[in-house]
């Protein structure tokens, strides 16, 4: 095994090139677009948050299930292990509404926030769909809410989106243990927080440890940092 990384960009070329691995162990799908303004699309047109989080995810899978089957197969416990990195926010919808994952007059009466969670909720049925489809030749699939994580709010800046992790924090926390003056004028983000390392632990943690080969099929939060 390898002790070395490396970082690359995916496109169509990357894709061709990683889908021919013979074997894969772990997956772990993180990568996320989270509140770009609602008139962002994929270069295929469907909402930037659905098409990058959830069609992205499923198609990257998909390439590379056979090296995850073969990993399986070869491993001591008959078991690979994939990671989809959903949030808590998928509580917040009800399902997919077919009607908003392309440019239409109705997704563009929701907030970008809805459109997010909604992708979170996708990412939650594709964890499941794998599972069911996939279980009985070893693969192991599970999706996670990974934490509330301090993030780059500055990026697509919103007075909604930079003020939700102190409403949460202070939920959860109690507005005693809130310091509402020192939070960064930068971030407008509760310096409580967790920084994105401990959201990376969940992930790993889901992927690596013994316990995981039975997360298949379900959805995972971590009590202290949800």
């Amino acid at each position: 095994m390898s002790n070395t990384s490396t970082a690359c960009e995916l496109d169509s070329s990357t894709l061709r090139r990683v889908s021919k691995e013979s074997s894969l162990d772990i997956l772990i799908n993180n990568a996320a677009s989270q509140y770009p303004p609602v008139d962002e699309l994929t270069s295929e047109g469907y909402d930037l948050q659905f098409g990058t989080n959830v069609l992205g995810h499923f198609y990257f899978t998909q390439l590379l299930l056979p090296a995850l089957l073969s990993a399986a197969r070869d491993s001591p416990d008959g078991k690979a292990r994939v990671v989809h990195v959903a949030s808590v926010g998928h509580e917040f919808v009800s399902g997919i509404d077919f009607d908003t994952l392309t440019d239409t007059p109705k997704r563009r009466t929701l907030h970008s926030t809805t459109l997010y969670f909604q992708s979170k909720f996708g990412n939650v049925l594709v964890a499941n769909g794998f599972h069911r489809r996939y279980a009985d030749q070893g693969l192991v699939s599970c999706s996670l809410h990974p934490g509330n994580l301090k993030f780059n709010a500055e990026r697509h800046p919103s007075t909604i989106i930079r003020t939700m992790s102190i409403i949460v924090c202070t939920t959860q926390l109690g507005p005693s243990r809130v310091r509402c003056g020192v939070v960064s004028h930068r971030f407008c983000q509760n310096p409580l927080l967790p920084g994105p390392e401990l959201g990376a632990l969940t992930q790993l943690w889901a992927a690596t440890c013994p316990e995981g080969v039975n997360f298949g099929g379900k959805v995972g939060r971590l009590p202290n940092y949800c």
